[in-house]
């Protein structure tokens, strides 16, 4: 009887030892797949924030691109002239004259087209002709003209008639693409005037995927409903251009890797349904390696909006971005550990309970630690496009988009608390003959050395930029004109006195021209920009290397403003 009840005992003891040992075993490999999934979810959360991040500062850049050719004086004015040819000869395609007028505006803007392509990966550069969209020039598409898009091209619509500028993803008649659309006005620079067409500036998705999967690893994809494209496109160029996807009704615009139509076998029909919103979705699916062995992917997916759902509010999205990643390291080494604590509860309980507790915590932590080094990351990602989109790459100055931002505040602050404030215009004398005389890269030594020299001579308060080419603009913060003209003055002398080595050997000195006015009360900082830069022109007129603050007389009756602009 003894014996009986030790037993009974014994029993009943193991048996809930291997009762209890299961329901730990059973928590524990529960809150380890919870772990798994999350650590999935971060993963996903942080590819769409590289996706963001990147795709904003490839628009910022297509409409920095854009605003450089709408307010070139020379394109400007090839535009105009096709633009009245156009009106002149019955609208559409125009006659004779618009062609003549297309082809000189194609061969003006071909060099800087050519750049374009291969610095920023451009692929689209259209000239439209308003109101609505009419179709002057495609530079990348030159046979293609004279269509118009009123129903198709919206951000192009609605740029023209309010004067924006805008960005965003759009589908087009020769490619969909990521673009920025500048107004063109009837006058360069006068945002008053009549807006009378615009120009837009796009490149493809696939740069940024590329991008991404270098920073990342993973595989992205962009795919789009078949009947939107069908709609939107040429058709010869549609089967030219876009890669149709067996079983699935979509087309694909961008993947970094072939594998996107096995992926979307497995997920497709699911995916249509699901992604909606702004929700982000993600899968596990099973593909096989190059040795027909299933490996687990982790498929992240959420919906693409175009220009019609973001600037309009329509809210309905046109395709996906869908990202995979081979997850079979991961899932390996999550199985394994399964295993491993497995043998450890049947060996000892308590051990076993110490043991996957700390890895469940360390494993948490770990996962923590790894979101936030990915935040810091992606925040140090943002950090250095913003400081590359508001930086000169050549002088280290501030370009004109940040120069504006800064000079706001500071004028209103003034306009309000009766300060004073000026502005200077700086232009570099014969720089046209530094470059044809010495090269390129002498032109370059030059323009960095003056930057440089401007910057040691102006006061702490005081905002500078390159403006264009070989200008500058600065603005004088508590500085009348009296004052401005001193610091003028003083960047004149400093530049005069300045050698610059080039890699020749030689020394090449430059002098400046500049003018200086100061911001009357109440007057947009545009105007005074203006002024200080007609008080530039009569420097220059004066014979340069002078400051000028009022209008002298002028020595001739014509001039030529490019031949200004170049010396």
């Amino acid at each position: 009887m003894p014996g009986c009840r030790a037993k009974t005992i014994f029993l009943t003891v193991s048996a809930f030892i291997v009762a209890a040992d299961a329901l730990l075993l059973g928590v524990s490999a529960h809150l380890a797949q919870r772990a798994l999934e999350r650590r999935f979810e971060a993963m996903v959360e942080q590819r769409r924030t590289t996706y963001d991040v990147l795709l904003e500062h490839t628009l910022q850049s297509m409409q920095l691109l854009a605003n450089l050719f709408a307010n070139d004086t020379d394109l400007h004015a090839r535009f105009v002239a096709g633009r009245d040819a156009v009106l002149a000869e019955g609208g559409g395609a125009g006659g004779p004259q618009a062609a003549t007028e297309r082809r000189a505006l194609l061969a003006e803007i071909a060099p800087a087209w050519q750049l374009a392509t291969l610095d920023f990966q451009v692929r689209q550069l259209h000239f439209h002709i308003g109101p609505g969209s009419l179709s002057f020039l495609r530079v990348h598409a030159p046979d293609h003209y004279g269509d118009r898009m009123d129903d198709l091209r919206h951000i192009i619509v609605d740029t023209v008639h309010d004067g924006e500028s805008r960005s965003g993803f759009e589908l087009g008649r020769v490619y969909s693409g990521l673009r920025g659309v500048v107004p063109l006005h009837a006058t360069v620079g006068d945002r008053s005037s009549p807006t009378i067409g615009a120009v837009e500036v796009g490149t493809a998705y696939q740069p940024v995927l590329e991008a991404i999967r270098r920073h990342e690893a993973g595989d992205l994809a962009v795919v789009l409903p078949a009947h939107r494209v069908d709609l939107a496109m040429f058709q010869e160029l549609r089967s030219r251009n876009i890669i149709d996807l067996d079983g699935c009704a979509c087309v694909l615009e961008a993947s970094t890797s072939p594998r996107i139509a096995e992926v979307l076998a497995a997920i497709g029909s699911t995916m249509q349904r699901d992604v909606l919103g702004d929700a982000l979705r993600t899968f596990r699916i099973d593909l096989p390696d190059a040795g027909g062995e299933l490996r687990p992917f982790l498929v992240g997916a959420w919906p693409l909006h175009d220009y019609m759902s973001l600037g309009r509010g329509t809210g309905e999205a046109v395709g996906w971005v869908i990202t995979w990643d081979d997850v079979s390291t991961t899932v390996q080494q999550h199985r394994q550990g399964l295993i491993v604590a497995a043998v450890y509860a049947l060996l000892a309980l308590l051990a076993l309970e110490a043991f996957l507790y700390y890895a469940v915590r360390t494993g948490t932590r770990q996962l923590d630690d790894e979101i936030q080094r990915s935040t810091r990351s992606i925040r140090s990602l943002a950090n250095r496009l913003k400081v590359r989109a508001e930086t000169d790459d050549l002088t280290g100055l501030s370009n004109r988009k940040a120069f504006f931002e800064a000079a706001q505040p500071i004028i209103v602050e003034a306009q309000a608390t009766g300060v004073p404030a000026s502005v200077a215009m700086i232009d570099i004398d014969h720089f046209k003959w530094i470059n044809d005389e010495h090269g390129h890269d002498a032109g370059d030594r030059v323009l960095r050395a003056i930057a440089a020299s401007v910057r040691r001579m102006l006061r702490p308060e005081d905002l500078l930029c390159r403006f264009g080419g070989e200008e500058f603009l600065v603005l004088l913060s508590n500085a009348d004109a009296g004052e401005a003209k001193r610091v003028a003055e003083r960047v004149r002398r400093a530049v005069a006195d300045l050698p610059t080595s080039i890699a020749s050997g030689a020394d090449v000195r430059a002098t400046v021209s500049v003018g200086v006015t100061r911001i009357a009360t109440g007057e947009p900082l545009a105007a005074a920009i203006r002024r200080a830069d007609a008080f530039l022109y009569a420097a220059k007129d004066a014979g340069r290397n002078r400051v000028v603050d009022a209008p002298l007389p002028r020595r001739r009756e014509t001039h030529c403003l490019t031949a200004q602009r170049a010396g």
